[in-house]
């Protein structure tokens, strides 16, 4: 009875060793709860040094300030999400993308994860991945034109000079409001539309044999459209929100 007596006293001994260890570790819930006002301070400062270091693209600083808060708290999205911005912006695609589908599995706003896995792929050249992500995020968000606005360029990069191109360029002139892109979207389409019309005469002209014709929905390619697209992979600024939580451009 006395030698299980010890076993018990000994028990409560290491829980307690377990509970201090716990408390003091700020990664641990039970800090994280103790000291929940000097938590969030401290992930608020951190957070905003973080953001400060990327946009002034001291990216060492950046990283660091990030992990640092991933430590406190391994599901905080922004910090996550604002990582992948970092790796993005060097021209860590892995990188990005690891951070990016790790933001996707807790992500409050999917679409906004999908469109930033579909500017990884787009800068890789990896298109039909491209497409595949930036139509994910417009069927989660029918009507954010940022998305429409990706997918058109994937298409333009592509060549493409079909209705469906069409349709995605008239709606970045009708709603997008960043610089740039409307008269981008604009050029597109009088390129597309001239490049229409001048196939269909040739076709007249032959007698009606050849190419499909733009309105058989039959993807139509050429090599006019060269102009860079406004946000292209190239710049710096027009491409991510300041915060997962925000819509992406």
């Amino acid at each position: 009875m006395q030698q299980y007596w010890q076993w018990v006293i000994l028990c409560l001994g290491l829980s307690c060793v377990g509970c201090s260890s716990l408390a003091t570790d700020p990664g641990s819930l039970l800090y994280r709860f103790r000291n929940r006002d000097t938590v969030h301070e401290r992930e608020a400062l951190l957070m905003r040094q973080a953001d400060e270091a990327r946009e002034q693209r001291q990216w060492d600083v950046a990283e660091s300030r990030y992990c640092e808060l991933l430590q406190m708290n391994p599901q905080n999205e922004a910090a996550i999400n604002n990582l992948g911005r970092v790796y993005f912006d060097q021209g860590k695609y892995y990188l990005a993308a690891l951070r990016f589908n790790q933001a996707l599995e807790i992500a409050t706003e999917p679409a906004v994860q999908l469109n930033h896995l579909g500017m990884v792929q787009e800068a890789s050249g990896r298109w039909p991945a491209a497409e595949s992500y930036f139509q994910q995020a417009i069927q989660l968000d029918p009507d954010c034109v940022v998305y429409q606005a990706h997918l058109a360029r994937v298409f333009v990069r592509q060549e493409r000079r079909d209705l469906e191109v069409e349709a995605l360029l008239e709606e970045v002139v009708a709603k997008d409001d960043r610089p740039g892109w409307r008269d981008w979207a604009n050029l597109q389409l009088t390129k597309i539309r001239d490049r229409n019309r001048r196939d269909a005469e040739e076709l007249k002209a032959v007698g009606g044999s050849g190419a499909a014709s733009p309105e058989s929905g039959t993807p139509r390619r050429d090599r006019v459209m060269e102009e860079v697209a406004p946000g292209d992979i190239g710049a710096d600024e027009e491409r991510f929100p300041a915060d997962s939580r925000r819509t992406a451009d």
